[in-house]
């Protein structure tokens, strides 16, 4: 029997994100989030101040569950609160498009070649001869053939001539929707601009921190692009060191989803958590009395943060900057803490910042990976005693791989369609080349002032970046490294879970009946994918029978 007590911010994390969830289901139809959310509170309060007075465990356990009930309230009213097209103001609110609107740059510049992108927040449209205060992004890409200087910057503020248009929906049912994409983060209009359509008219940036933040990551990517003059490996340290990957050609991208590597190519929590052992492995020898528990805790924190900071404060660099600073200031504080926990309250306050964060890909994956790690890693690192400790490095960096790969799988193969066979190997090699080439390259970035340190620090990176490329591209032309067409629903990746969770039971408490229940899964899973291929052959079959029929006429 699971108990709950040591787990507070899971009830609470996953009564809101239920909220969050029922918003999708029902929310545009509903209008009393709000007169609901209040009538819970209340209703807490009130059982609150009975079970003061009759100390009754039956009324205890009344008072809890109605608190979780105030958490889904506050997500599903708080949705609705960060849902942009219910403001009267949005855009998509306007009976008539707008001649003009100006707007600032909100977002990072996106360079590619031949053109740029970036969002614009919408602030103010013409309208019939009259400006109107308005709300909205809208995604503008302009053409631009000098990839040294960028046409935007954060905070530019843009006079723009023309109607942003909705984003159009997909023309296949079975293509990636890219409408919904945008939507989720706010987004819902897109304009291709030419240079006679905007023109600059000031700077004033909405976030003073993203701002500087933004300035400093651009300063290390020109350092970058300076130390690193190979084409390839430049575009994998500046994806690999600071999150930006707009210079990843296909054929990287390729190679790496083929070899289930592409994380370390994003600044995310593999890459935090490397930076963030690094300095408790420096700090090791500090003396840890009481009065220098805080002291240590600020001094990583700074450092963790600064790390965030020179990154350009990227969704995914905060949500796993956010969750050790949570970690170290649990073990600072000398109190227990659990890692599932510490996950819980890292996925609320990030969901209380943006409810629609939970839809993202990243997201999802992101946390998964950090849940397999820590529930599934011991048990298959437990399965083989090494004495040789290089040979137990390898089975532990493997075990680490298997854990992250099995939990995300089900997801993976849902919003991919595809399963790279060859990730155990790959990540074997990868990630330690990765992790080293990480160092090496933090640290010719932090000395970029000491002439030939820097450089020496730089060729070392560019190394171990040339011998993990080299070492993907061999393992993607190998037969048979990339399963491609795997296509399932989303009740199918649930199912998946279903079958993956029995499993690591069955392991675990070597009860037969978790085996026969993931077996009588399988079956279903197997039934419905029997059913697919049939009505997908009777279609198949149908469409000769009206070709051939048609045939005749046709001649």
């Amino acid at each position: 029997m699971l108990h709950w007590a040591p787990y507070p911010f899971i009830r609470i994390a996953l009564s809101f994100i239920a909220g969050i969830l029922l918003y999708t289901i029902i929310g545009e139809g509903f209008r009393f989030a709000s007169e609901v959310f209040a009538f819970f509170v209340l209703l807490f309060f009130g059982l609150y101040l009975y079970s003061r007075r009759v100390k009754a465990a039956d009324v205890n356990t009344w008072v809890g569950i109605v608190g979780l009930f105030c958490f889904a309230a506050s997500g599903f009213w708080l949705t609705e609160l960060r849902t942009p097209h219910l403001k009267p103001d949005h855009l998509t609110n306007l009976r008539t498009p707008p001649a003009y609107y100006t707007g600032v740059v909100s977002d990072f510049v996106v360079q590619k070649p031949g053109y740029q992108r970036t969002i614009v927040e919408v602030d103010k449209v013409l309208v019939n001869g009259e400006w109107q205060a308005a709300s909205g992004q809208v995604q503008v890409t302009v053409p631009h053939d000098t990839p040294e200087d960028y046409t935007f910057t954060y905070g530019d503020k843009l006079f723009i001539k023309g109607a942003p248009q909705p984003v159009a929906p997909p023309l296949n049912p079975g293509q990636f929707n890219y409408r919904e994409y945008l939507q989720l983060k706010g987004i819902y209009h897109r304009q291709n601009l030419q240079a006679h359509q905007f023109r600059h008219i000031g700077n004033g940036p909405p976030n003073l921190l993203l701002y500087a933040s933004i300035s400093v990551r651009r300063f290390f990517e020109e350092t970058i692009r300076e130390k690193v003059t190979a084409r390839r490996e430049q575009s994998i340290a500046t994806a690999l060191l600071l999150g930006v990957k707009d210079d990843l050609d296909n054929a990287v991208r390729d190679a790496y989803a083929a070899t289930g590597t592409m994380h370390v190519l994003a600044v995310s929590g593999m890459h935090v958590g490397l930076v963030f052992g690094v300095f408790l492995l420096l700090l090791k020898k500090v003396i840890m009395r009481k009065s220098q528990r805080l002291l240590l805790a600020l001094l990583v924190l700074v450092l963790l943060w600064g790390y965030g900071f020179m990154t350009g404060l990227s969704p995914s660099v905060l949500r796993a900057v956010l969750m050790f600073s949570l970690v170290l200031l649990a073990q600072v504080l000398s109190r227990r803490h659990n890692i599932y926990n510490t996950l819980a309250a890292t996925a609320f306050a990030l969901l209380c910042f943006d409810p629609y964060m939970l839809f993202d890909v990243g997201f999802q994956l992101s946390f998964l990976a950090v849940i397999g790690i820590a529930a599934l890693h011991p048990a298959i690192y437990s399965l083989l005693d090494i004495n040789n400790r290089f040979a137990d490095g390898v089975w532990e960096l493997f075990s680490i791989a298997v854990a992250a790969q099995l939990i995300t799988l089900p997801l993976g193969i849902y919003y991919f369609h595809q399963f790279p066979v060859y990730f155990w190997l790959a990540n074997i090699v990868v990630v330690p080349a990765s992790t080293l080439a990480l160092y090496f390259g933090m640290a010719g970035l932090v000395l970029s002032w000491i002439p030939y340190l820097s450089d020496l620090l730089f060729y070392l990176h560019y190394g171990f970046l040339w011998g993990m490329n080299e070492f993907n591209q061999l393992l993607m032309n190998l037969p048979g490294s990339l399963i491609n067409g795997l296509d399932i629903s989303a009740l199918q990746s649930w199912l998946l879970y279903g079958v993956l969770a029995l499993l690591v039971l069955f392991l675990v408490q070597k009860q037969l009946r978790y085996l026969v229940m993931a077996t009588a899964i399988v079956g279903v899973l197997s039934v419905q994918q029997i059913m697919e291929t049939i009505a997908q052959q009777n279609q198949k079959n149908w469409r000769s029978i009206v070709c051939g029929a048609a045939a005749p006429w046709v001649l």
